[in-house]
This record gives structure tokens, sequence and C-alpha cells, in this order.
């Protein structure tokens, strides 16, 4: 006749233990971790809008300043090619890591990748004399004391180029927002260094000529639009970390 009540008292006791204290304890630590960390994310988020807007403004100020520092110094042909490089950095960068930044990875292989491509480019572009060709074609937008000559083209775009493509990977290895608009300006500028080098013949009235880089030119140009592609479309492993963050935060 004592069994039941033992029974009955045992089973509310669980069921308090078990249920009561577990729920009240969750809710009561959800709400001051949410109370703890809410400044520390607002701090970062602050701090993120910040380095952002410094990276936009820096972007800027150099993508005009080598624009003119093209078309004064180095002619028209010059400036057009930079013109189409800054308009293909910024639109891939604004419509993918500018507004989502570390949604990608980082495909720091494909930057250096396409330095030394370019490299590559570079030196059949010399050896041809990529320069002298295009003041040949273009004589009208070379006028007196404007024009890079095949022997300052080695210090402008292998020595140069170069160096600030080093100063960009440091800022890209650091994922930095300044260093992910250098990896969109190295790949756009792959693309468009390589596909000017079979332009530059058909709209000066020479589609058949050869132009020096025509050979090596495929090089950077399929090295750049994997970085484009990979930078764009992010990998298996960065869909399922994103997918295992939203399930962690839905639950």
């Amino acid at each position: 006749m004592f069994l039941g009540p033992a029974i009955d008292i045992s089973i509310h006791s669980n069921d308090f233990i078990d249920d009561g204290p577990t729920v009240a304890q969750a809710f009561q630590n959800s709400s001051v971790m949410d109370s703890l960390l809410s400044p520390l994310r607002s701090e970062s988020a602050r701090h993120d809008a910040g380095s952002r807007l410094t990276a936009l403004v820096l972007a800027f100020a150099i993508a005009i300043t080598m624009t003119l520092a093209a078309y004064v110094y180095a002619g028209t042909p010059y400036a057009t090619m930079a013109l189409a490089t800054w308009a293909l950095a910024f639109g891939g960068w604004m419509a993918t890591t500018f507004r989502r930044r570390g949604s990608q990875r980082i495909e720091f292989s494909l930057y250096v990748g396409t330095a030394v491509a370019l490299m590559v480019l570079y030196s059949e572009e010399w050896y041809r004399r990529f320069p002298s060709t295009l003041m040949k074609f273009f004589p009208g937008a070379f006028p007196p004391g404007v024009g890079i000559t095949d022997d300052a083209f080695v210090g402008v775009f292998p020595l140069a180029g170069s160096a600030l493509i080093v100063m960009g990977a440091l800022a890209y290895y650091r994922r930095t927002a300044f260093g992910e608009f250098a990896a969109w300006t190295v790949f756009a500028w792959g693309c468009v260094a390589a596909l000017s080098v079979y332009f530059v013949g058909p709209a000066a009235g020479h589609p058949g000529e050869y132009v020096g880089g025509m050979l090596t030119a495929p090089i950077p140009l399929t090295v750049a639009l994997a970085g484009i592609y990979r930078t764009v479309r992010p990998g298996r492993d960065d869909v399922r970390d994103d997918v295992h963050a939203t399930a962690m935060v839905g639950s």
C-alpha cells in the first residue's frame, strides 16, 4: 500500500530535477551570454565598416591616380587598359567580398600564380617589343614625350608592377578589406593584359599581324580566370561550413 505513493513521489522528483532547473539555467545562460557578447559584436561591426570604408577610399584614390598617370605619361592605350582593369576589379569586389567580407575563401595560390604568369607575359612582350608595336599602331595616341619605350617597359611593369602586387599580397594574406580589392585587381589585370595583345591589332586595322605576348597570353588569362571563378563561387567546404553555421544559429 506504500508502493503507489513512493513511485508517485519519485516520478515528480525526477521531473523537477531533469526539466525545471535545466530549462531555467539554459534560458538564464543564454540571456547572460547575449548581454555580454552584444557590445563586442557591435564593436566588431563598427570596426569592419570602418575598415571597408577606408579600403574603398584608398582603392578609388589609387585607381584615379594610376589611370591619370597612365594617360599622361604612357598614352591612351595604357589608360584604356587601366580603366578596363579598374572596372572589372571594382565590379567584382563590390558584388562579392566587399559586401560579404570573409564569405569567400582566400585564393592566395592563384594570386601568386597570376603574378608569375604575368611575368612570363611581360618577358615575351619585352622581347617582341610590345611598346614599340603600340606606338606604331596608334601614333596619334602618343604625342611627343608621351609613351613607354621598350626599356622603360621593364621598369614599369615587371619591376614596379610586381612590387605593387607583392604589397597587395601581404594585405590579401592578412585578409584585410583592401587585400581583397588587391586580389580582384590582380585577377582583373591578368585578364585585361592577356586579352589586350589580341585586340590591339584589329583595333588598329592590322588584324593579321603578330603582337608580342600572343604566345604566352593564355597562361595569365587562364590563371586569372580561375582566381575569379574560385573567388566568386565558394567550394564545397565553404558551403558545408555555411550550412553548419546556419544550423547552429537556428538551433
